[in-house]
């Protein structure tokens, strides 16, 4: 009879494995680039470990050309490519830890700070991993063992982090600083994360001209929840509108003015005309064949 206890897995194996290959190129002195997967990939195509990788690479990167990863995930190496092997170390990552796992891959450092914002408690801000363009192998890995300190200790979740909700967007923040809406706001949307929207009191007026008349109300008001203020005297609640994709939008402001990539009768000096046209897809042309030829099909 076999009275050894069966093998038990630890919790959160992927950031385990994650941290231990940081270990060891903080150890061996690699360089860490978080701006891409890696400096060449096609130098990485040919590495077999970190050791060997021949060229700088993120958190994702060396994670993809480490052999227990690989195996505990399912990487080809048969017919390796390591840009494919990153992005699934990324998703192995997200699918255990949640959007939260942007805190630690993403390339871009407003988005490691949002997600961390969004999904993680307040002292996690002050890590270098956060704060710098180009965070080193150490500051990474320190981030790194903060992260599952936080996860065993039950302190964030798989979803989101216990907090009132992720941030929402006012006119006055957008109109004093003209970069969240032309920069942030598309940024943040084409890396799959919504953005959340308090629509101003004039905008509010603006919607209550165009009912009945404009497409553009129609998509708002499918994307939009009246919810409880973070003032907590404020007697109303507040109309919030979600944006998650570019392309249905688009379409919602082509309905009425094809191509402009702007919405009818919205003032141009408002917060929300400004996040319409940072986020319009111009490709009005294409989406118009597309309708002559569903048209011709009827």
């Amino acid at each position: 009879m076999n009275n050894q206890p069966p093998k038990v897995n630890p919790r959160f194996p992927v950031l385990r494995m994650l941290i231990a290959t940081m270990e060891e190129v903080v150890k061996a002195e690699l360089p860490l680039n978080m701006i891409s997967y890696f400096d060449s990939e096609i130098v990485a195509n040919d590495a077999k470990d970190i050791h060997t990788c021949g060229t700088a690479a993120c958190v994702a990167g060396y994670g993809a050309v480490t052999p227990e990863i690989q195996k505990f995930i399912g990487i080809d190496t048969e017919e390796f490519c390591s840009l494919m092997a990153a992005e699934q170390v990324y998703w192995a990552l997200q699918k255990e830890l949640g959007k939260a796992a942007l805190s630690i891959v993403a390339g871009s450092l407003y988005l490691r700070r949002s997600a961390a914002e969004t999904y993680l408690p307040p002292e996690s801000q002050r890590f270098n991993h956060l704060l710098a363009e180009e965070p080193t192998a150490t500051e990474a890995l320190e981030f790194m063992k903060h992260i599952l300190d936080l996860l065993l200790n039950g302190r964030v979740g798989v979803k989101e982090r216990k907090q009132p909700h992720p941030h929402r967007y006012t006119s006055e923040e957008i109109l004093a600083d003209k970069d969240i809406a032309f920069y942030n706001i598309p940024e943040r949307v084409s890396s799959g994360m919504p953005i959340h929207y308090i629509l101003a009191d004039e905008e509010w007026g603006w919607m209550n001209f165009v009912e009945g008349k404009y497409s553009i109300h129609d998509y708002i008001m499918k994307n939009l929840e009246w919810v409880d203020p973070d003032d907590p005297e404020a007697e109303n609640q507040v109309p919030i509108l979600t944006i998650t994709c570019a392309d249905e939008l688009s379409r919602a402001l082509d309905a009425d003015c094809g191509g402009a990539g702007k919405a009818a009768c919205l003032a141009d000096d408002t917060a929300l005309q400004a996040i319409f046209f940072s986020l319009y897809q111009e490709d009005w042309n294409e989406r118009l064949e597309d309708f002559d030829d569903a048209k011709e099909e009827e």
